[in-house]
């Protein structure tokens, strides 16, 4: 039987039957860009790193630590993702549990590599089958297909603007004010700002100020907060 979470489903929750306002698929996030199937796009490297479950890491593992930056030498994004993957593998073997911290070398630079920590999670996949999921050791893996979402909020349009200019302009302060001043916007008009506005307004606040991207993805983390306390699903293209 399958064990897929669907929208309008009845679930136990905190100790009580809810009701899911919005299922969001371990599959939804992969077609979303949230998640990486890496078991899909090499199967073969990950057989070969002795990996036995499908493995899907967070679009911030592989924008930062797969793919090669502009300039860097003598790197490769399939050496760079056995990299992770193998000593994944290694660390994994001495440990038993369901979440792990593991460290490798990753240069980003033409300097020396430096020590980076990620964490592995092996969950329930969409039907229940375990999966793996790598993602920075501070991101929380939301699995949405066991939460009562209340609210909604809708951004993918931005994002899907956003991130369809060129890598150079996303870090302009100009392009970051721009799309701070449309999230403040977005927050702001949702239905239910009045009721959450003590947190909210503080926000939308900061998001049309902000012109460093650094900072950007630091009140968004807020906002992510935020919406897994009070069950609004923050719905970007990551």
């Amino acid at each position: 039987m399958s064990a897929t979470v669907e929208t309008g489903q009845k679930v136990m929750w905190g100790g009580e039957e809810v009701e899911v306002l919005y299922a969001y698929s371990r599959a939804q996030a992969i077609e979303d860009g949230v998640l990486v199937d890496v078991s899909a796009l090499l199967p073969d490297m990950v057989a070969n790193a002795g990996i036995k479950f499908p493995v899907a890491m967070t679009n911030e593992v592989w924008t930062s630590y797969v793919e090669v930056p502009k300039e860097v030498q003598c790197q490769d994004l399939k050496g760079r993702l056995w990299d992770i993957l193998y000593l994944f593998r290694i660390a994994a073997r001495r440990f038993e549990g369901d979440t792990l911290l593991f460290q490798l070398h990753v240069r980003n630079d033409n300097r020396r590599p430096k020590l980076v920590t990620l964490k592995a999670v092996v969950g329930p996949g969409d039907q229940a089958e375990p999966v793996i999921t790598i993602s920075m050791p501070d991101q929380r893996l939301r699995r949405i297909a066991v939460a009562n979402w209340k609210f909604r909020l809708d951004m993918k349009d931005l994002w899907a603007a956003f991130e369809a200019k060129d890598e150079d302009a996303r870090y302009d302060e100009t392009e970051v004010n721009a799309i701070g001043k449309a999230v403040s916007g977005r927050i702001r008009e949702a239905p239910f700002f009045l009721a959450f506005s003590s947190v909210l307004d503080p926000l939308a606040d900061e998001f049309a100020e902000v012109q460093d991207i650094d900072d950007f993805d630091g009140i968004l983390s807020r906002l992510y907060d935020w919406g897994d306390r009070d069950r609004c699903w923050i719905a970007t293209s990551f």
